[in-house]
Parts: structure tokens; C-alpha cells; sequence
């Protein structure tokens, strides 16, 4: 039983897997459709998810916001008193949730969970609707990393993915030990967690297009050279060789890529100079 249902679109994905992880880390377990294991019937899981949710969060989009199955579980949880809208995109909200308190999460960084709307999101909305109970040490844990420089941050997060120095591998945790650290300012940590997307780790799914977006936030040359290899072959979006060809010529000026961004652009543009 999750405390809150995510519902969403699923061309919005990458943004939905990043408000999971941060519900996660305030504390809430969360029910993420991605979750449903091989051989579960669809549509009972998601209505038996529907039902047990104690909140639900609705992620309006240009694109849910048309969306009939996005609207259906809105319905239910208003009829509920248990709907927490967000908007992740300039939209038109539909008219039947228009008069409902709806936070705005429209260009919000992953991680930031300090921002004001993600604070109205949770203090006002989620938290409120879940019932109040004892919480073990461990559903909290998140919250221990408040105090930790970056560097143990990362320490305590590669320990998790490993599976060392006494941690049990839980590549969740890990991922809530790489957003604290982005939070604090350590912004290449968006690398270790694009790394754990871009081929999955641990229950954490491969998801290619969230994997695509921390790479880019991450703004740091070896993340920068995956980047470019996605933008070229279609992974995680779109196909851009122009935008590759971009990555590479930045790359091409620093030290450490240059060798390997000068063989990638003569390789795609033979008979020019890189």
C-alpha cells in the first residue's frame, strides 16, 4: 500500500520519475505505474493502487491534461478529498479541476525541494492527506542526510549501489543520496544519477529518457560525451546529429574529451576538420 499515487502521462515520464523520487525522499512511499511487475493485470493494479492511496498527485501537462485516463483518476481522488494537482507545463487546466489549489512545478529542477511550489505541494497538500502513524528509521532515513557534506553523500550513495562498507545495495537510496547532494550544490551528482538510469540498477528501471535529462543538468564532460552518443542515436529522445555534433565540438576544447570528441566528429563529418 503506497501513500500516494502518481498520475501522469506517460510522454511526461522523465518529469514523473524525478517528483517519485522526491516524494520518496520527504518520506512517502509512492506508487509509480512503472512498478507493475511482468504478468500483473493493468488495470486492477492501478485501480487497487487508486483505492489504497491516501493522496493522490496529478501532474498536469499540455498532454495529460487531454488525457482520458489522467482525467479519470482525477475524478476519483476529488471525489475522494484526496487530490494534490501540480502543473509541470504551461497548460489549461480542465475546467472540472479548475477551481482546485494547484501548485506550479513548471520548470522546477529535479532535487529542489526547497522550492517554494514543491513546498505548497507537499506541507499544504500530500502531507495533509496522509493519515498520521509512527514511521520507522528507515521509511525517514532521507531525512538523516540533511546535515552531510556532498563528498559522504556520494560516499554513502556509491556504498548503496555496491553494496559496501555494511550497506545492503538499494540503488533507490542511493538515488536519494545523489539528489541530496545536487540540493546542496554538488551538481555533477545529476552524472551518478543519470548513470543509474541509463542502465538501471537494483528495482531502479532503465529509463533512457530521465537518464538523458540528468546528464544534461549534470553540465560535466565525461556525462556530456553519453549525452552526445544519446542525441545521436535516438536514445531517451528524439535523434539529433546536429545537436551531437554540437556536444562534440565543446568536447573538443577540453583536455580530458578532446581525444575522444575529435575522432567521434571526424567520424561524422569525414573531410572536415573537427
Amino acid at each position: 500500500m503506497a501513500d500516494v499515487f502518481l498520475s501522469y502521462k506517460r510522454d511526461d515520464r522523465a518529469v514523473a520519475n524525478a517528483v517519485a523520487l522526491d516524494l520518496k525522499a520527504e518520506g512517502f512511499s509512492v506508487f509509480f505505474d512503472v512498478e507493475i511487475a511482468v504478468g500483473e493485470s493493468w488495470d486492477s493494479r492501478i485501480e487497487q493502487a487508486l483505492d489504497e492511496a491516501s493522496a493522490v498527485v496529478v501532474l498536469w501537462s499540455q498532454l495529460s491534461r487531454d488525457s482520458q485516463w489522467v482525467r479519470r483518476e482525477a475524478r476519483e481522488a476529488l471525489r475522494r478529498g484526496i487530490l494534490c494537482p501540480a502543473t509541470i507545463s504551461e497548460c489549461r487546466i480542465p475546467l472540472e479541476f479548475s477551481d482546485i489549489q494547484t501548485a506550479n512545478l513548471t520548470g522546477r529542477v529535479a532535487g529542489d525541494r526547497q522550492h517554494q511550489e514543491w513546498r505548497r505541494l507537499i506541507d499544504i497538500g500530500v502531507a495533509r492527506k496522509i493519515p498520521q502513524r509512527d514511521v520507522s528509521v528507515e521509511a525517514h532515513e532521507s531525512h538523516s542526510y540533511m546535515g552531510f557534506p556532498a563528498a559522504e553523500l556520494l560516499g554513502l550513495g556509491y556504498d548503496y549501489l555496491d553494496g559496501t562498507n555494511g550497506k545492503a545495495k538499494n540503488a533507490r537510496r542511493a538515488l536519494e543520496c545523489f539528489l541530496r547532494a545536487v540540493q546542496i550544490g554538488y551538481v555533477t551528482a545529476n552524472h551518478d544519477i543519470a548513470e543509474v538510469y541509463r542502465v538501471g540498477r537494483d528495482g531502479v528501471p532503465k529509463d533512457e529518457a530521465l537518464a538523458r535529462v540528468f546528464y544534461a543538468n549534470a553540465n560535466w564532460h565525461w556525462g556530456d560525451l553519453e549525452l552526445a552518443e544519446m542525441h545521436l542515436n535516438g536514445l531517451g529522445g528524439p535523434a539529433d546529429k546536429d545537436k551531437a555534433i554540437e556536444i562534440y565540438r565543446k568536447l573538443a576544447l577540453v583536455e580530458f574529451t578532446a581525444e575522444r570528441a575529435q575522432e567521434r566528429l571526424r567520424q561524422l563529418m569525414p573531410g572536415e576538420r573537427g
